[in-house]
């Protein structure tokens, strides 16, 4: 049976389920949902797991997240919107001897120890933050400039005094 807060990882790939999720960002951690990286809590983000196999037959879940956020510009401080439309796939292993082998095969893809279940909100709360950009801006910000003017400075009256 799934749930919105675990999953069996093994069963998943073995029956090559697919599921989708659909919440607020205020139920996530409070890296996420605190308001500190994103401007509203009350954005919704959709998750899609796919479970499989790859050619090499290693188990893999693929997590598709999509949402548009809204951020806070790192130019001229206003809110902007953020598409996110990211896929990830991520190979599951049993034991960390094969995970460490796989990553240092594949560039392309995460690699992840799991055990009987896994926390699907603290694994989408992840993906989320790994593809939040660093810095967002505006693609035209209008920033704010500041006036080359002296009189406005309030550091001009300090040329005087020497």
């Amino acid at each position: 049976m799934l749930n919105a807060n675990c999953i069996d990882p093994w069963a998943f790939v073995a029956e090559k389920q697919t599921a989708v999720w659909q919440f607020s960002l205020a139920r996530l951690d409070a890296r996420v949902a605190d308001g500190g990286v994103l401007s509203n809590p009350q954005n919704v983000i959709q998750a899609a797991f796919t479970g499989g196999k790859n050619a090499q037959n290693q188990p893999f879940i693929d997590v598709h997240l999509s949402a548009v956020l809204q951020m806070t510009c790192q130019r001229c401080l206003k809110t902007m919107d953020f598409t996110l439309n990211n896929t990830v796939r991520t190979l599951i292993f049993a034991d960390e001897n094969a995970a460490n082998r796989a990553d240092e095969l594949y560039d392309d893809v995460d690699v992840l120890v799991v055990g009987k279940e896994i926390s699907v909100v603290e694994w989408i709360e992840d993906q989320l933050l790994t593809a939040l950009p660093y810095a967002p801006m505006h693609d035209n910000c209008q920033m704010v400039s500041l006036p080359d003017d002296n009189s406005t400075n309030p550091f001009s009256v300090l040329k005087n005094i020497k």
